[in-house]
């Protein structure tokens, strides 16, 4: 309508140049959609990545509880 306003009546048929600005909306539309659905995948990558981190960190905080009882007992063994 905008377009309409601005540029005065189309000299090709109404009907082609109301196909042709919807074929436009929708593209922008399409275009819009597609961003927002790569943000989101980014986001939920940027997450699990920060996940698995979080879970590396954890197991080897366990490994190395693991290991410091090992070498407890160990000491304790040896000095009885």
């Amino acid at each position: 309508m905008k377009s309409l306003c601005k540029y005065g009546f189309p000299k090709e048929g109404i009907y082609e140049f109301a196909a042709r600005s919807m074929l436009k909306f929708d593209k922008k539309l399409k275009a819009k959609r597609l961003r927002e659905l790569q943000e989101k995948m980014k986001q939920r990558e940027k997450e699990k990545e920060e996940e698995r981190k979080k879970k590396k960190a954890e197991e080897e905080q366990r490994r190395l509880k693991g290991q410091q009882i090992v070498v407890i007992l160990t000491f304790i063994i040896e000095t009885s």
